[in-house]
């Protein structure tokens, strides 16, 4: 085998950069960007007709694809491709982002201007290892603040088979892609712009492409060229979520000028059936949980002994921030046509319910009367009575009670409404989370300051 006809000390140096690069790590310590940079070496191998490798016989290579292993052995980039830029006879590459940490390079791959693979780096154990001084995996590490250094030899591909350089196969999938840039911002009471971070979901194809959190006033994203639209959707605590639908051509305008977000803050939240749990407790089946279509508070009579109902009734407020103060919380609950007509008259007057603030967790499908939480009657509410039973209670005012649960978001545990006093023929019937008339349901709306 004529060892002329490989191309061998191409350099491969990675450098860590501290300057902001496209995944925006500038407040990220334990990141550092990646750069790829090749040169020719004045001592690269003659070729078979016994000239020297000119630059100009390298200006074909395109782009490099890598594979990198972290210290346990999981592939943190594979088969990435990475661009190659010639300049003043060398080649430099986008950068790519690694932990601060030790590395293990598997796989090295140079491709042409076709995408073909023009030249690799063979593994150890392989037939054409012992061409190259240090045959794959190399191990390397990345430091903050510091240039790391990995060279590995390249041979020229030729008429070789990819088992000569212990690869399976050279086959893969030219994956074209481009970069645009991307802002996202709030805006203060002024309306300033402030930048801030967001989740940033982009989806092509019905496959989601890009899931990640970006942070500052510029982001260079890359992703797959050649898909009919994109959708962006961009998500924050507190914020209304942004969603539009691109084309590759649109997005390609914002490759240099950002394509800037501005985020609406939520100024209210309705919380309905779907962020709603509710259940019922009642004396007269004390270990049954009654988690069903309606939720009532009444005291009345079964085979002439007193029976108690109450019912409790929690709330996902995940999408406010902890401490954010709300200027109203009212609560409606409606009287539902289906109830069932075991109880032929329902008697008003005396029935006032009382809302106090839960402070145990429940279950709404295992909590029953024997095991209902303990409530906080200190700043419980009073709902006044009316002249009967089936009467909706629109807008009731909970703020303080709300308020308490965003202030500690631990200690969010809903709340039980119950009669004032428990006394028979007594009775308020609402339609749960659960009833078949969703107009019925229970309905939270909170507004913030």
């Amino acid at each position: 085998m004529n060892t002329k006809n490989f191309l061998t000390g191409i350099f491969l140096i990675l450098v860590a950069f501290t300057a902001c690069n496209k995944d925006s790590i500038e407040d990220n310590k334990t990141l550092s960007p990646v750069e790829f940079k090749m040169t020719v070496s004045e001592n690269s191998t003659k070729s078979a007709v016994g000239n020297k490798l000119k630059t100009t016989e390298v200006t074909n290579v395109k782009s490099a694809l890598v594979s990198i292993a972290d210290d346990n052995g999981n592939l943190v980039y594979e088969l990435e491709q990475i661009e190659l830029i010639s300049f003043n006879g060398n080649f430099i590459t986008n950068k790519l982002l690694l932990e601060v940490g030790h590395y293990t390079l598997t796989e090295f791959l140079l491709l042409d201007i076709n995408g073909n693979v023009a030249y690799a780096t063979p593994k150890d154990g392989s037939d054409l290892a012992n061409l190259v001084n240090d045959p794959l995996a190399i191990n390397f590490s990345v430091n903050l603040n510091e240039t790391t250094t990995v060279t590995p030899e390249v041979l020229r591909i030729d008429n070789f088979e990819p088992s000569d350089f212990g690869y399976v196969e050279f086959g893969f999938r030219y994956i074209k892609t481009f970069d645009f840039a991307m802002g996202i911002y709030t805006l203060d009471d002024n309306q300033t712009a402030i930048a801030t971070n967001a989740n940033i979901t982009l989806t092509a194809n019905n496959k989601e492409c890009l899931n990640k959190e970006i942070n500052g006033a510029l982001n260079v994203l890359t992703i797959n060229d050649g898909l009919q639209n994109y959708s962006i959707k961009v998500e924050k605590s507190g914020y209304k979520t942004f969603s539009e639908t691109y084309t590759a051509e649109q997005l390609k305008q914002y490759e240099t000028t950002p394509l800037n977000i501005y985020l609406e803050e939520i100024k209210e939240f309705t919380l309905d059936y779907n962020k709603i749990t509710d259940a019922t407790l009642t004396s007269y089946y004390p270990d049954n949980n009654e988690n069903g279509t309606f939720i009532q508070a009444f005291t009345w009579t079964f085979t002439g002994d007193p029976v108690s109902c109450r019912f409790l009734m929690g709330f996902d407020l995940s999408e406010i921030p902890e401490g954010q103060q709300i200027k109203s919380a009212k609560l409606s609950l409606f009287y539902a046509d289906n109830h069932i007509a075991s109880l032929e008259e329902y008697y008003g007057g005396q029935n006032d319910l009382k809302i106090e603030l839960v402070d145990q967790v429940w279950d709404e499908t295992t909590v029953t009367w024997n095991n209902q939480p303990s409530t906080i009657s200190n700043g419980a509410i009073i709902i006044p009575s009316d002249e009967n039973g089936k009467i909706d209670k629109p807008d009731i005012d909970i703020t303080p009670l709300i308020q308490a649960m965003i202030n500690n978001s631990d200690g969010s545990f809903g709340i039980k409404i119950s009669q004032v006093v428990e006394t028979i023929y007594k009775s308020s019937f609402f339609a749960s989370t659960e009833n078949e008339f969703v107009d019925k349901r229970p309905i939270l709306k909170i507004i913030l300051n």
